[in-house]
């Protein structure tokens, strides 16, 4: 939501008939923000490949069946797979928030996420893991391609979990977002098995955390000096943008 807002605020200020307005550039640049630490990861690796340390809550189940086999081919059993070892994202909203909150939460959504453009249909089924190797693929796909690049494989990615039920820790669903954008697929795969920017993206993850007081997102931060938090209307942006734009004339 918030990210449809914001564009839709820039495209306002750049058909603006105030010339300072108009005259802004924008630059999009993406930060890594972690809701959940203890997230796990990877859905698609191997069953020997689940850790403690990434299955803290579900620790027992992940050493019992460690050591059984590689995922199974089978899509069920691996459905019933993730459903074990990754929380089932409903579950994990309801124990967030609380059932009766989220049951009044998610019409407003779905009425909030058709009213802007283009629509978001928001659906909440499957489950949920680490963001981490997206945010790092966020990052990538920058050096990689440029903003317009990052910016398709951010809405892939959004799609996925947002609207298609998909589980973004699974380097498969990610892989597919790296092709929508245009993205070379192999050298994405090369990256996510590799720990390229994992330092880099969880240091600056807790930098930025610490260092802006910042509880969640989207947070949004302008011209260096000036916030908005939450998925505002696009009139809290315009304000800050006449604000920018006013400073630039100075």
């Amino acid at each position: 939501m918030g990210k449809r807002k914001l564009g839709a605020a820039i495209a306002l200020a750049k058909a603006s008939a105030d010339p300072a307005l108009a005259a802004l550039d924008f630059v999009i640049e993406w930060k890594p923000f972690f809701l959940s630490h203890d997230a796990p990861r990877h859905p698609d690796a191997p069953l020997s490949a689940c850790s403690l340390a990434h299955h803290r809550r579900r620790g027992a189940l992940c050493a019992g069946v460690a050591a059984i086999a590689p995922r199974p081919a089978n899509p069920r059993a691996r459905a019933a797979l993730q459903l074990l070892l990754f929380p089932d994202k409903m579950e994990h909203y309801n124990a967030k928030f609380g059932a009766s909150r989220v049951a009044a939460m998610i019409p407003q959504m779905k009425r909030n996420g058709l009213s802007v453009d283009p629509p978001i249909r928001f659906s909440y089924g499957g489950t949920i893991g680490s963001t981490l190797d997206s945010h790092r693929l966020i990052s990538w796909s920058m050096q990689r391609g440029g903003e317009a690049a990052q910016d398709k494989f951010v809405e892939a990615a959004f799609s996925a979990y947002f609207e298609q039920e998909k589980n973004i820790a699974s380097h498969d669903v990610l892989l597919e977002a790296v092709g929508v954008a245009g993205l070379d697929v192999g050298a994405a795969r090369a990256f996510l098995a590799s720990d390229e920017l994992e330092r880099e993206t969880l240091a600056e993850a807790s930098a930025l955390q610490r260092g802006m007081q910042i509880s969640g997102v989207p947070y949004f931060v302008m011209g260096d000096k000036y916030a908005v938090s939450g998925a505002q209307d696009s009139a809290a942006f315009l304000r800050v943008f006449a604000k920018l734009a006013e400073e630039a004339e100075k």
